[in-house]
């Protein structure tokens, strides 16, 4: 068997009563990762990982959309209670060796020492230790001394012939992975933060409470786009300049006062997100076309008693989709998409959980704008309070579009599920 040519002796145990002397729990299930199962493991994960004996899951590559989406949140539930969840098997078999061998990383930064033009050096970045480095890599073709610091040294061999002990990490990308995945944990260990922040922590953004419960008091079983604005607003959620108009001389009062050029769309609570048609009319530059767009969308709409949302230009930059629901397995999950690819985590949001979720939108083109990763992680903190906070009236939070751009990021279109009152 692979792990045991890696010097791993391979035991069966039960989650419930594992053998005091493991030191990881390799477990691969035969279906594909989903919310059911990650709940059921996760009631073992914290204790575990907080034990010594962490849960190492490989993630069964999942066939449709909706698999996807399953997983990433079930993979998510699982990280926040202490289970690291690893979808490649290279990469799963090195997390092993790493734990069970050498334990758990006490972060996920670190460097490589290993000789110039050596085959690690042209696959990794080569750094010198420091102080604020977790571990240190050292080739095991180096031939240096490696000076003894406080981090975690780890033997690393670029290919499994060159490898000198099975307990070596193996392979550039495949030990990164692990030292990643590996340190994450190790991480939350260290804070012993797991699972969701605490509702309390809302606290500490300064919310206003009265307009959130003023406008929740108003709303039937959905919000559209500026009532949610006015929630998410509520929690320090920084929103697009916008008013409602309900007829053309009050439209170009606010697109004067938003300063034009402006937007406008129809106002509504059964007003469809502009990513599923909601028509948008823009760059309307004066008076005259904002009379225009106004007389236009009212005649879409075939409604007489008709108000449209009248809004400044959004700026350039990178946009992305928040969305916040309460599972019905995991509680609530907040997903972050852009480009087609969605990232999830545990809600509320811990800060340090909100910074990794938001260093996941990468700029992947050159003409994309830069991302101010701390602006994103703290838009994200924020719209992932909002709902916890009232749970009770809350379904599902959207930020359909956010704009996230080098100085900020905020809201364009927005929505929210609501329960029924009670």
């Amino acid at each position: 068997m692979v792990l045991e040519k890696r010097g791993l002796s391979v035991q069966p145990c039960n989650l419930d009563s594992p053998p005091a002397s493991i030191g990881a729990i390799a477990y691969c299930p035969e279906q594909v990762l989903n919310s059911k199962m990650a709940a059921r493991i996760a009631k073992h994960a914290t204790k575990l990982a907080s034990g010594g004996t962490p849960i190492v899951l490989f993630s069964k590559p999942p066939n449709t959309e909706l698999e996807v989406r399953e997983c990433e949140i079930a993979s998510a539930y699982l990280r926040a209670h202490g289970a690291i969840v690893v979808d490649h098997l290279d990469a799963w078999i090195e997390v092993l060796v790493l734990v069970a061998h050498h334990g758990v990383p006490p972060g996920a930064s670190y460097s490589l020492i290993t000789d110039p033009n050596s085959w690690l050096s042209m696959m990794l970045p080569v750094g010198k230790s420091s102080s604020a480095t977790d571990v240190v890599l050292v080739d095991v073709s180096y031939s240096g001394k490696a000076k003894k610091t406080r981090a975690m040294q780890l033997p690393i061999a670029a290919r499994l012939e060159l490898q000198k002990n099975p307990s070596n990490l193996t392979g550039s990308n495949a030990a990164i992975a692990a030292v990643l995945h590996g340190g994450a944990l190790g991480r939350r260990l260290k804070s012993s933060e797991f699972g969701p922040a605490d509702i309390s922590h809302a606290e500490l953004l300064s919310p206003d409470w009265p307009r959130l419960d003023n406008q929740l008091s108003k709303l039937g079983l959905r919000a559209g786009d500026h009532e949610t604005k006015v929630l998410l607003a509520s929690l320090g959620v920084q929103v697009i300049r916008q008013a409602v108009a309900t007829t053309p001389s009050a439209a170009v009062r606010i697109a004067k006062k938003a300063g034009y050029p402006v937007q406008m769309k129809t106002w509504g609570p059964g007003v469809a997100s502009e990513a599923k048609g909601c028509l948008v009319e823009t760059e309307l530059e004066s008076a005259a076309d904002v009379r225009r767009a106004f007389a236009s969308l009212q005649r879409a709409s075939g409604n007489d008693e008709f108000a449209a949302i009248v809004r400044e230009t959004p700026p350039e930059g990178r946009r992305c989709s928040v969305e916040l629901e309460n599972h019905k397995d995991l509680g609530w999950i907040i997903v972050l998409t852009a480009g087609g690819d969605s990232h999830a985590e545990v809600a509320p949001l811990r800060q340090p959980d909100a910074m990794r979720l938001a260093a996941r939108i990468e700029s992947s083109r050159e003409s994309d704008s830069s991302i101010n990763t701390e602006a994103l992680a703290d838009l994200l903190v924020r719209i992932s309070f909002v709902a916890p906070c009232r749970s009770e009236h809350f379904k599902k939070l959207c930020a359909h579009s956010v704009v996230i751009g080098s100085s900020g990021c905020i809201v364009v279109d927005a929505s929210a599920e609501l329960s029924a009152k009670i």
